[in-house]
């Protein structure tokens, strides 16, 4: 049975968290408005840059169209200068693909940066799809694009799905999509944020993941 493994991107394969905050920082201080700290930041990613503009203005909306410009504009500059994978990433991807898993990047991201970061930092190596936010489809948790994703590639039936994610998004939407979960506790939401949610498993490294995948669920 083949293997389909769903990541998340953000706090995930990635630690986009420096660069996000700078970008939005910078956004902020061009419009008058007072920058967050960088920690902040663990708790406005995970929903969409849509969400992070409103989350950085704290409510206020009458800025919201000039943030989120701003925001798209300096980030589609600046999101390769301290992002970097989360030790033992690289690994874990040779490992999944050589064992034949199917790799997807499935991300609350928008769909440009999404595809710019990843191919960036991983090339064209790993991944057999990239899918970011894009018009049309609802955010994650909602199942329907992650759907959409395997009914386009032929993976709707005879398939072993994981998902592996950071935040209770990401937890949420495993189980609306009839995935293993597998939280990482490196990311951007603690245990105690995700436990919550009840996930199939927690890991504290990428190997860690690797072994529930290739041993399967039921005999990790």
């Amino acid at each position: 049975m083949k293997k389909v493994v769903f990541f998340d991107l953000d706090g995930t394969l990635l630690n986009t968290l420096p660069d996000i905050a700078n970008s939005m920082n910078r956004a902020l201080n061009k419009i008058g408005l007072k920058s967050h700290p960088v920690e902040a930041y663990k708790l406005f990613t995970g929903n969409g840059s849509k969400v992070l503009a409103e989350k950085a203005l704290g409510g206020n909306t009458e800025h919201f169209d000039e943030l989120y410009n701003l925001y798209r504009e300096d980030y589609a500059q600046n999101s390769r200068i301290y992002t970097k994978p989360y030790n033992g990433i690289i690994e874990m991807l040779d490992e999944l693909k050589k064992a034949g898993c199917i790799l997807i990047v499935y991300t609350n991201k928008d769909n440009s940066d999404a595809q710019d970061v990843i191919s960036y930092y991983f090339k064209d190596k790993y991944f057999d799809k990239i899918q970011g936010r894009v018009d049309g489809f609802p955010p994650k948790p909602d199942p329907a694009l992650a759907k959409n994703i395997l009914k386009t590639m032929g993976l709707e039936e005879g398939v072993e799905l994981y998902y592996l994610g950071d935040t209770k998004t990401d937890m949420q939407c495993a189980r609306n999509i009839g995935a293993v979960s597998i939280a990482v506790t490196w990311g951007f939401q603690d245990k105690d944020m995700l436990i919550t949610e009840n996930p199939n498993f927690f890991v504290d490294t990428p190997n860690e993941a690797v072994n529930i995948i290739l041993k399967g669920a039921n005999n990790a």
